[in-house]
């Protein structure tokens, strides 16, 4: 058996363009070696919409990164993590944002839909620390998805979500969804009926 830490490592670039303007950020992650030194370890660049290079990015994405306008010689932090919860190995190894991004006080359970994944049964008995009514809850989710899928795929329903419409973006040719306004609408008389059942 091989006991050693687990970790995430990311290798390759990343490229993202503003469509409209063309300006583009490049970001390569360069893969952990045999140090821990380079584990995190990123760098790239921003071009303006000439192609030239007007911003150099560099740090770890482990870590902290910083940027450095080449226009103006200066360098600044733009982001650096946040120190970890107390005991957080115990926790999924989760930060504090990720702790929190179920935290569902009633005042909001009251306006949610019933579709909202913080309702899930299987994260909540998850959250609460049982293991065994999680599994069977999540078993028990997956046969209601794979019931719904039958259903429409026997009657040739095509399923469509509620709050989004696909798109093909006129620059990339892809397939994408629009959020359709809709859910705000709903929210203001709290008509969730039109809703499917999924938990």
């Amino acid at each position: 058996m091989c006991i050693r830490d687990r970790y995430l490592d990311c290798g390759g670039n990343s490229v993202a363009m503003n469509l409209k303007t063309k300006e583009k950020c490049v970001l390569t992650y360069h893969q952990k070696g045999w140090s821990d030194s380079t584990h995190g370890l990123l760098d790239g660049y921003v071009q303006d919409v000439n192609g030239n290079k007007v911003i150099e990015i560099s740090g770890k994405w482990t870590e902290a990164v910083s940027i450095k306008d080449l226009r103006t010689n200066k360098t600044e932090l733009v982001w650096k993590r946040f120190p970890v919860p107390e005991d957080w190995e115990n926790l999924y190894c989760f930060t504090m944002f990720t702790l929190q991004m179920n935290y569902l006080p009633e005042s909001m359970r009251r306006v949610l839909p019933h579709t909202d994944s913080r309702l899930r049964p299987d994260q909540r008995a998850l959250e609460d620390g049982n293991v065994k009514l999680a599994g069977d809850e999540k078993f028990r989710l997956e046969e209601l998805q794979r019931a719904a899928r039958k259903y429409r795929a026997e009657r040739k329903i095509e399923y469509r979500p509620a709050y989004f419409v696909e798109h093909r973006d006129p620059v990339t040719k892809e397939i994408c969804y629009i959020f359709n306004g809709k859910y705000w609408k709903d929210r203001e008389t709290y008509n969730w009926s039109h809703l499917p059942k999924i938990f």
